[in-house]
């Protein structure tokens, strides 16, 4: 598609399956190198590996609903990379159902917001 992304760097959360992992892919192919995380290591190991095979990745297991736990994603990435681009999963809230939907809002929200506040 080329975006002008070769050599940005993007943080994509919950990118170990799914939508998450759909966005890191695509800034991959971009150029980008990519930092994901994800609440499950091993879904979070696989998806590492395969990712890897298109550019740089870092992952790390985070909980984004725990701010202790976004700040030491935030600050492992920040060793890893200079950040340009943060990607949460906000599309998903279009499939969820309206019992999760208040919860994604807040993990999506906090996350993004979070993740900007702790890369300054």
């Amino acid at each position: 598609m080329q975006l002008g992304l070769h050599g940005k760097v993007a943080v994509v959360t919950g990118a170990s399956r799914g939508i998450g992992k759909a966005v890191a892919q695509a800034l991959l192919e971009e150029g980008c190198a990519v930092a994901i995380c994800s609440r499950n290591p091993l879904q979070l190991d696989v998806a590492v590996a395969e990712l890897s095979k298109k550019g740089r990745v870092f992952g790390a297991p985070t909980d984004v609903t725990d701010e202790n736990g976004v700040k030491r994603f935030i600050d492992a990435v920040l060793k890893e990379f200079i950040v340009s681009i943060f990607s949460s999963t906000t599309p998903a809230l279009i499939c969820a159902a309206p019992s999760r939907r208040q919860r994604l809002i807040f993990s999506n929200v906090n996350c993004a917001t979070r993740c900007l506040d702790f890369s300054r």
